[in-house]
């Protein structure tokens, strides 16, 4: 029987992609490792530089500025594997349910380091050689803070029989994306206790109502989207439930007071 697909719960996006050391397409070889380690150095996305005098990173055993962590990829380097790059970026909305910026870096960080500590445990590695920057910008739809890291580390690492070829495959890179996952709930349940948990169920609830909303083209989001979605949840409804004939958020006020009319009715009939 196949293993069913893994689905990615929406809490923390990541990645982790590698760079072949000769130039074999878009985004590989030494050129295009240097042109993102200066990115990742001096920016914290494309139209926003980093604060002056550059970006400090985090040095675990590979590097302090992108020169020297550039230099130690190609000296650590396998047949085919320049670099790996990782990227760990935590949903804004959930992270914005810290309220101190400097505890949101913090558990980034934090996260960070442990994510590549478990991970080389898991796959039988000691050792791990990497470097990381965390980058501050805003979304672009909601304006809110995005913190999340940038990781390099070299194309071998280290075994008990020396440096051996770093490698992940399709299996590795979900069960990747899983421990990731998990680790940063963890670090949430730790930071926030569990109440988190009904918070980020509830703006699942608010995306996904905005979401068929906008693929239905019934115009403006309303900006009470927010409420529209606790009434419907609490009335048992999902977007699926919502009338194709909708054009406003007066036809979706309409569709719930009837639905909430109804149940106040059924409360009075059951004695509730």
């Amino acid at each position: 029987m196949a293993k069913a697909k893994s689905v990615r719960r929406g809490t923390i996006w990541s990645n982790l992609r590698w760079i072949h050391p000769q130039r074999t397409d878009y985004g590989t070889g030494v050129s295009a490792l240097k042109e993102k380690l200066r990115y990742f150095t001096y920016r914290d996305d494309r139209d926003v530089k980093a604060p002056s005098g550059g970006r400090r990173w985090v040095d675990h055993g590979l590097g302090s500025t992108h020169g020297e962590i550039l230099k130690n990829c190609q000296t650590l380097t396998s047949d085919d594997r320049l670099a790996w790059t990782m990227m760990i970026s935590p949903k804004p909305r959930l992270m914005m349910l810290i309220e101190d910026e400097a505890d949101r870096r913090a558990l980034v960080e934090s996260l960070t380091e442990e994510v590549i500590e478990h991970w080389f445990e898991a796959r039988g590695f000691v050792e791990p050689t990497y470097s990381y920057v965390v980058h501050d910008r805003s979304t672009s739809e909601e304006g809110h803070q995005q913190l999340h890291s940038h990781v390099i580390l070299p194309g071998t690492v280290q075994t008990i029989g020396g440096r051996e070829r770093f490698d992940n495959n399709p299996n590795d890179l979900r069960e990747f994306n899983t421990l990731v996952e998990d680790l940063f709930e963890v670090h949430m349940d730790r930071q926030l206790g569990m109440a988190w948990r009904q918070q980020w169920a509830a703006i699942q609830r608010e995306e996904a109502l905005r979401k068929y909303w906008q693929a239905m083209q019934w115009g403006d989001v309303p900006d009470e989207l927010s409420d529209f979605a606790e009434r419907m949840h609490t009335a048992g409804y999902t977007v699926e439930s919502l009338p194709t004939d909708m054009t406003s958020s007066d036809d979706l006020n309409h569709w719930l007071n009837n639905l909430e009319a109804r149940g106040q009715d059924l409360d009075a009939w059951f004695g509730s």
